[in-house]
C-alpha cells in the first residue's frame, strides 16, 4: 500500500523538495519521517523521495536552481523543426560575407586612395527543408533593393527548376525596412 496517501502528505514532501538548500533523498526522509513520528502517518524511505522527486520535479525545480533555470531548462521553449516538403517555407537573411576585396576611390582633393577592409553583402534565401539555396543577390551594402533582387533571383530559379514560377507557402525574414518591404 501506498504510505503517501494524503495531500498533506505530499504537500510536506513537495516543500521539502523545492527547499533551496538542495536536500538530497536521506535528508528530505529524515525531516519527513521526524514529522510523520508526531503526526502518526508511516515512515518512508529514500526510494519514495527519488519516485516523488521525478513526479515533482517541475513544481520543485525552481527552489532548487532558481526562476532562471526554470524558464531556460523546463518552462515551453519554442521547438522548430524542418519541414515536410520543399517549397514550404523560405528563410532569408542578408549578412556581409567575411570575404575582403581592395577598393581605390578618389576623394574630394583628388588624391587616390585604397582600402582593404571592404566587404561585400550577401543576401540568400534558404528552403529549410534539404538546406536548398533557392536565391540569392550580392552587393556592397544591404538594401530593400538588394533584397527584392534575391527574391526575383528565388523566383527565377524556381521557373528553371519546375518550368513555372512558385512561391513558399510561408517566408520567415528579419524586421529590416518591414515597412518599405511589406509590399514586395
Amino acid at each position: 500500500a501506498a504510505k503517501v496517501k494524503d495531500d498533506e502528505q505530499l504537500a510536506l514532501i513537495e516543500v521539502l523538495l523545492g527547499k533551496h538548500q538542495n536536500l538530497n533523498n536521506e535528508q528530505v526522509v529524515r525531516h519527513y519521517n521526524d514529522v510523520a513520528g508526531v503526526i502518526g502517518w508511516k515512515p518512508i524511505d529514500a526510494g519514495v523521495i527519488a519516485n516523488k522527486r521525478k513526479e515533482l520535479d517541475l513544481y520543485v525545480f525552481a527552489g532548487q536552481h532558481g526562476e532562471t533555470d526554470l524558464m531556460h531548462e523546463k518552462h515551453m521553449q519554442i521547438k522548430r523543426s524542418k519541414p515536410s516538403a520543399s517549397m514550404l517555407f523560405w528563410s532569408m537573411d542578408g549578412w556581409d560575407a567575411e570575404l575582403l576585396y581592395q577598393k581605390t576611390i578618389i576623394d574630394k582633393d583628388g588624391h587616390s586612395k585604397t582600402t582593404y577592409h571592404n566587404r561585400l553583402t550577401v543576401v540568400m534565401i534558404l528552403d529549410p527543408y534539404n538546406n536548398y539555396i533557392v536565391g540569392y543577390s550580392i552587393g556592397t551594402k544591404e538594401s530593400p533593393e538588394l533584397i527584392r533582387q534575391a527574391l526575383k533571383n528565388a523566383l527565377k530559379h524556381t521557373e528553371e527548376l519546375f518550368g513555372n514560377k512558385y512561391k513558399p507557402y510561408q517566408l520567415q525574414t528579419d524586421h529590416y525596412q518591414i515597412k518599405n518591404l511589406q509590399p514586395t
